[in-house]
């Protein structure tokens, strides 16, 4: 048994709320040591867990020491992490001890030693932090060009901007490269320590030099972070003669099965992972390592599959999310927003699953795909016995809701395994289940209160509350799985012809992809994109969800977890525009036939959302049952949002109509008198602030997005009125519009900062500025607009290249600070750099995000570059639809208009 080592970056909020529970597993799984940076909790309290050798000074639980925000702005920034020195260094036994006593002792002791200094914490709190270290090692005569400091070596690497900025002029400019982009093997000396170390591991690594009187430069231990794996295959023989001289390796972070077996192989005794379910499949499931989790995935020791491991299919009712392992995770049933059967996504197989998968340990996914321009999902898998291929899909068409799945022989002889654990009310009704005995097919019926499944396929057992079974397939074979849902009280569903359903669903799929326009370089992109949105785009009512998920946290271990199987009129606007210009008008008239009858009613009662038919009432509650993905807690069905008052959707609902105009469909007289309505309802609320387009929960503001949306919405009604002939207004609307025109570049323009502002006289700025040219506010290469994305560039850009929506810690939007980017956003950037000239900064950020893309072509909503990983709900089709957009503006950029509208607005 390898050595175990439970890992842990620093955090705050409820991670911190993890991390005792954590740590204590840690030890009861025998840890041999531990490594946990500072947490912060949402409360303020201070929370340090810092333990290598187990020596248990306090309670008996590890070296625990807890302190409040205030204390520690008491001590110095350095000595929170109560470090204890050995009594052989005398009058500093037993005392608090910050960085600079530290390096005093270092010097004392004649050893050298590596640093390397991460410095990528967002947070007011890290950023004290960061900017003490750099002060003291510049006050101490740190020279950067040799990166020496005495007997101490110190490097950096940062993905903060401020903090590049305060190093300036002193770092040489390749170190700066190296800050920004942190691609190369961050080698100080290959006998040395290196890597990616927050500011308590920093600490950690001079405690254990003076306290275990070890030289580090003599390689009694190299830990490789970062690009470690990458560092490993370029020296494998000096990695090797390292392990045989007995020096202890570990490597971060190792995210692929081929790296882990490769270093296994090699002999590295320590390995962390941000994904350790997948690597733990490289071992056959067995636990020869004990992976650290170097993100907040492991801290429950769930085995949860990675977001971007998920495959899609989808009736045009609602969805099921397949992972990877042949484990279908999610899905509710009738409707994409009924409540699940399958919620293992959120916690785990006991919330409901239903697997089918080869039970050899040996076996890998060779393949996995699409049928072309289907929603019909096909897994190759290999086993040592064999090859087989299951095929996944829904029936469109149907009027059922069933899933099939279909196991084929290809080589050899596989034994297939099934685990079937139904669920009904978002994993917390277990259902009577019940099988026939008369002798005929084997059939298992699973009820309780209204609901029925119904399964038919090879026989299962019951074995623990869930369903077990195996099966053979040779060269050849196929065998049929079907589960459908129907209400308890009718009868059985009569089997439904295989062959033929499955024919008949892939001739859909392709008979609509062949409608759709996608032509250009991103055209494999767009058309799964354009799939996508018709994926989730409800068949009877013309509705449109946001995502198929409820959940999914934009920030692993938080609580930014929304349930967004909704449908969003400014999301549904969106997804309009981007299948008119698509060719894909009937789409977009069932669009606005469901608009027309959501609406509908008295103005004042508009909502932002409704539900798949146009219900009004989605009260937001909390599961308490369910874990949630990551430990990302509360998990919430409806939204609280519903409520709010955002004063663009107006202007989202009138650009999309306007558009649906210039596409030649004509107004009757149910939709204009609607569309003057909501205008009359803008009107009374045009001085009103409202919650933004990012549904903030803090106070209402003067959102500058917002009110622009206003103007768009008086904008487009000028245009009906004066381009279609339409009653209204028009010099009334007009100058509504142009006051709202003046109003804007008055308050919520900042000339000292040449920029717009999220709100009305702030300082700080937002992506959805970026929206501003969409609906011809002004132009993309308009001065204003310049100034507007340079200083995005400035305060939202991360450390990938990737746009934050806003600042987290510094926008009052009622919730603890913290989430990845927002990769709409990321697309919008694009979107604007080749409408202003910008085609090569277009093209290369446009590369990045469609890298980001799963193999199925699937995207959520943020991403997580630094881990490579994706996050919120997913896929998202605000995701989706922002890439249409940003590749149709490259090709019109390129000066190919042929196929597509001009996109700006005239």
């Amino acid at each position: 048994m390898h050595p175990v080592i439970f890992a842990h970056r620093g955090s705050s909020g409820t991670y911190a709320e993890h991390t005792r529970a954590a740590y204590l597993q840690a030890l009861a799984d025998g840890a041999d040591g531990v490594e946990c940076d500072v947490h912060l909790t949402r409360d303020g309290e201070l929370v340090c867990i810092h333990d290598t050798t187990l020596d248990r000074t306090t309670d008996g639980s590890g070296d625990v020491a807890d302190r409040t925000l205030d204390e520690l702005r008491t001590v110095n920034a350095f000595s929170w992490k109560g470090v204890q020195i050995p009594e052989d260094f005398g009058d500093a036994s037993n005392q608090f001890l910050s960085l600079a006593d530290l390096l005093v002792l270092l010097r004392r002791s004649g050893r050298r030693i590596a640093l390397a200094i991460e410095l990528k914490h967002p947070s007011p709190f890290g950023l004290r932090l960061e900017e003490a270290l750099i002060a003291f090692l510049m006050d101490e005569g740190w020279d950067p060009e040799s990166s020496m400091l005495g007997l101490v070596e110190v490097s950096f690497m940062s993905f903060n901007p401020d903090s590049m900025r305060q190093l300036g002029e002193s770092a040489p400019h390749h170190m700066l490269c190296q800050l920004v982009a942190d691609v190369q093997p961050h080698e100080v000396r290959e006998s040395l320590r290196f890597g990616s170390l927050a500011e308590g591991a920093l600490i950690n690594v001079l405690r254990r030099a003076l306290k275990e009187g070890e030289d580090l430069i003599d390689r009694q231990e190299v830990g490789m972070a970062g690009p470690g794996v990458q560092y490993v295959r370029d020296h494998p023989e000096r990695v090797r003669r390292w392990i045989e001289d007995g020096v202890r390796v570990r490597v971060w972070t190792v995210n692929t099965e081929e790296d882990a077996l490769f270093l296994a192989a090699l002999g590295v005794q320590e390995l962390t992972s941000d994904y350790p379910a997948r690597i733990r499949l490289a071992f056959g499931g067995t636990r020869p390592y004990s992976f650290g989790m170097t993100g907040p995935l492991w801290l429950s020791g769930k085995m949860q599959t990675p977001i971007e491991d998920y495959a899609l299919v989808s009736d045009l009712h609602t969805g099921a999310l397949i992972s990877r392992e042949g484990s279908i995770d999610w899905l509710c049933l009738p409707r994409f927003d009924s409540e699940s059967v399958f919620a293992a996504m959120l916690g785990t197989p006991e919330h409901g699953r239903w697997l089918v998968s080869p039970s050899s340990a040996d076996a890998e996914v060779v393949e996995r795909s699409y049928i072309d321009s289907t929603f019909v999902l096909q897994t190759h898998w290999r086993t040592p016995d064999g090859d087989v291929l299951v095929t996944d899909f829904m029936p469109v068409g149907d009027r059922r809701a069933n899933v099939i799945r279909r196991v084929q022989g290809l080589t050899g002889t596989v034994t297939m395994r099934q685990e079937l654990q139904i669920r009904f009310g978002y994993g917390e009704i277990i259902p009577w289940v019940s099988q026939n005995a008369e002798g005929g097919p084997p059939a298992l019926l699973a009820i309780a209160g209204p609901d029925a499944l119904l399964l038919r396929g090879p026989r299962l057992h019951a074995s623990d509350h869930k369903h077990v079974g195996a099966f053979e397939v040779s060269k050849g074979d196929v065998v049929d799985l079907e589960m459908v849902w129907y209400p308890s009280h009718r009868g059985k569903p009569e089997p439904l012809d295989i062959d033929d359903a499955l024919d008949a669903t892939i001739s859909y799929w392709r008979a609509w992809a062949a409608n759709c326009a996608d032509d250009g370089d991103y055209a494999l992109a767009v058309r799964r994109s354009l799939l996508v949105l018709r994926a989730l785009t409800h068949e009877d009512t013309g509705g449109i969800v946001a995502a198929p998920t409820t959940s999914l946290p934009e920030h692993f271990g938080g609580a930014r977890n929304w349930d967004y199987r909704f449908c969003w009129l400014r999301d549904a606007a969106l997804t309009l525009e981007a299948m008119m210009t698509h060719g894909l008008a009937d789409e977009a008239l069932g669009w606005r036939n469901w608009l027309l009858r959501a609406v509908a009613g008295d103005p004042e009662d508009l909502q932002i959302m409704y539900g798949l038919a146009g219900e009004r009432r989605l009260p937001e509650r909390e599961l308490a049952h369910l874990p949630g993905y990551a430990d990302s807690v509360p998990v919430r069905v409806g939204n609280g949002a519903v409520d709010q008052y955002q004063a663009d959707v107006v202007g989202e609902v009138m650009v999309a109509l306007e558009k649906l105009r210039r596409h030649g469909v004509k107004e009757d007289n149910f939709s204009w008198p609607l569309q003057r309505a909501l205008l009359g309802f803008a009107e009374k609320h045009l001085h009103d602030p409202d919650h933004g387009i990012w549904e903030m929960r803090g106070d209402k503001q003067y959102f500058t997005h917002s009110r622009v949306m206003m103007w768009a919405a008086f904008d487009c009604a000028v245009r009906a009125v004066r381009d279609h002939g339409l009653s209204g207004p028009q010099d009334h609307w007009t100058e509504i519009r142009d006051q709202l025109h003046a109003e804007i570049m008055e308050r919520g323009f900042n000339r000292e900062l040449n920029s717009f502002t999220q709100v009305y006289g702030g300082t700080e700025v937002d992506a959805s500025l970026l929206q501003l040219p969409q609906v011809g506010f002004l132009d993309s290469d308009d001065p204003a607009m310049l100034g507007t994305v340079e200083r995005l560039e400035q305060d939202l850009l991360d450390g990938e290249g990737l746009l934050l929506r806003y600042r987290t810690g510094n926008s009052d939007d009622g919730l603890a600070p913290g989430e990845h980017p927002f990769l709409a956003c990321s697309f919008w950037l694009v979107e604007q750099y080749a409408l202003s000239g910008r085609h090569a900064d277009a093209k290369r950020l446009m590369d990045q995000l469609v890298g980001y893309l799963n193999e199925l072509g699937l995207m959520s909503e943020e991403y997580d570059a630094v881990n490579k990983r994706m996050a919120g709900n997913f896929p998202q089709a605000f995701s989706h639809l922002a890439l249409v957009r940003a590749a149709d503006a490259l090709q019109m950029s390129e000066g190919e208009t042929s196929v597509h509208e001009t996109m700006a607005r005239e």
